[in-house]
């Protein structure tokens, strides 16, 4: 009976883990996806478009040149932010 609990609670965190390490995958590529259509609006219609662009309100867009100093953010004004070069958090597959 302990080996049959046992096997179940490690299958059940070998199952979690696939998921989870899905999910991550899933959700950088929706994120990679997001920021190049972002990115191929602004190149072909400027930075306008990002005022006028209804991201919504669970969409937070920061975009930032390639010194690190904000342009434009959705939440803050641009000005109040600090310098986001120094951040490892950027990708290369952001920065063009």
């Amino acid at each position: 009976m302990t080996i049959c609990a046992v096997s179940v609670i490690a299958a059940m965190i070998l199952a979690t883990a696939l998921m989870y390490d899905k999910s991550v995958t899933t959700a950088e590529a929706s994120v990679k996806t997001d920021a190049h259509i972002i990115s191929e609006a602004v190149e072909s219609l400027g930075g306008a478009y990002l005022e006028n662009a209804a991201f919504g309100d669970n969409i937070r867009v920061t975009w930032i040149n390639n010194r690190g100093q904000v342009l434009f953010d959705t939440e803050e004004e641009p000005e109040e932010l600090e310098n986001h070069s120094d951040r490892k958090e950027i990708s290369e597959a952001f920065v063009k």
